[in-house]
């Protein structure tokens, strides 16, 4: 039986804006459900998998992703490091995310588990939700946008 795509991207979207707002101290204007998706450079994409597949895309635009990475590194990085922690942090946060949010689910999403990470190019993300089910949230906040999104996947990927 197919979980309503809701059930996943209301728990994913509740923990992403507990964490915008109570972790990383970020004044959350509001949160809408939109039908246009527009990827931003900052992608974070993790799989819950077991009898269904779901996939749970973050996208944050610039102005947000830099100030969730300057708080994340707080300290400073070195210069040859930076490329590849701004490579990481979007699978940072879709993961702590996401792990969080999968104590929510009910009990008939028990069998579902969560994957790593993936790497996923935008062009293939723009097929998937092409050709299959999704649900989008935007949370618009001052300091720039943040979008989830969940797709039901029919293993195309």
């Amino acid at each position: 039986m197919k979980t309503d795509l809701s059930i996943i991207l209301n728990s994913v979207v509740k923990e992403a804006a507990l964490f915008l707002r109570d972790d990383m101290k970020i004044n959350i204007l509001e949160i809408k459900a939109i039908n246009d998706i527009n990827l931003d450079d900052y992608i974070g994409v993790i799989k819950f998998i077991g009898s269904e597949e779901y996939i749970v895309i973050i996208s944050m635009d610039d102005k947000i992703f830099e100030i969730l990475f300057n708080k994340f590194f707080q300290d400073g990085v070195a210069s040859d490091e930076k490329e590849e922690l701004v490579n990481a942090l979007p699978d940072e946060i879709i993961n702590n995310v996401a792990g969080l949010a999968i104590r929510n689910f009910p009990l008939n999403c028990d069998d579902l588990e969560l994957s790593l990470p993936v790497k996923i190019e935008k062009e293939k993300i723009l097929e998937l939700l092409d050709k299959n089910n999704f649900q989008h949230y935007k949370i618009i906040t001052s300091d720039g946008d943040f979008d989830c999104s969940v797709i039901y996947n029919n293993k195309t990927l």
